[in-house]
């Protein structure tokens, strides 16, 4: 079967050998031990994801962890003091979510999240690895060569040439993303990690989860943000080092 991983039996348990995709750092949402065991033991079995930490409700996970670091969170919905859905909902930009329950009533609370996928507990390791699957077909775009100098957006019902060297920044916003130029902004409808694919540039780095800069344009960096223009935008920490290591810094 051609995908995104293989599976290879060996000795009594699975190795799983990922390929053609970045690391997602994820975390679990989940207040029943045994629930939590078991996803964390199928987490730590697929190298592509990177586990943060494991939490048994939303405060305490907000409390420990930069939610902007996160690209995944695999999702119990009946938690204390919130529901994992409204949690959910109460994001301006949330990460992706696996919803996991032992209840089929809540598949209409996944759909008006748009969670990637809704797994029935016990969950399994085969449908940890089919909900992903469904993650990167949301996601995955055919990448263009790499000299290529613009990408085409649509629009409305126009297609609208956009020359790399003009875009300053662009901007996750839920289900859609704005490319900034200076003179005018773009909102077409798709992902950030859909046009990160897309977008083989070298001048273009992510700093955020919900950010993608063209370094020429940098006025000025700190330690958590930079400034284009009068934009000030959010380094996270985790893209921080890709993105001094992309730099042209004088020593």
């Amino acid at each position: 079967m051609v995908g995104f991983r293989r599976l290879l039996e060996f000795g009594f348990g699975y190795i799983c050998v990922s390929s053609l995709y970045s690391t997602m750092k994820c975390i679990i949402l989940e207040d029943d031990d045994l629930a939590a065991k078991s996803l964390k033991q199928i987490v730590s079995k697929i190298n592509r994801l990177e586990l943060l930490g494991c939490f048994t409700n939303p405060v305490e996970a907000q409390n420990q962890v930069d939610m902007d670091e996160v690209d995944l969170i695999f999702l119990d919905v009946e938690m204390p003091e919130i529901t994992g859905l409204d949690f959910i909902k109460s994001l301006s930009n949330p990460p992706r979510v696996i919803v996991t329950t032992s209840k089929k009533d809540f598949a209409i609370g996944a759909f008006e999240i748009e969670a990637i996928d809704f797994i029935l507990k016990p969950i399994t390791l085969a449908s940890v690895l089919k909900a992903l699957e469904k993650y990167d077909k949301a996601d995955l775009a055919h990448p263009i060569d790499s000299n290529t100098q613009n990408i085409f957006v649509k629009v409305d019902s126009k297609l609208v040439n956009l020359a790399y060297d003009d875009i300053k920044w662009i901007e996750a916003l839920g289900d859609y993303v704005r490319f900034h130029t200076d003179k005018k902004r773009y909102v077409v409808k798709s992902t950030l990690t859909s046009i990160e694919q897309r977008i083989q540039k070298n001048d273009f780095v992510r700093v955020h989860r919900s950010f993608i800069v063209n370094i020429p344009h940098i006025r000025d960096i700190d330690d958590s943000s930079l400034v284009i223009g009068d934009k000030l935008i959010p380094i996270s920490r985790g893209n921080r080092p890709e993105l001094m290591k992309r730099l042209n810094l004088l020593k």
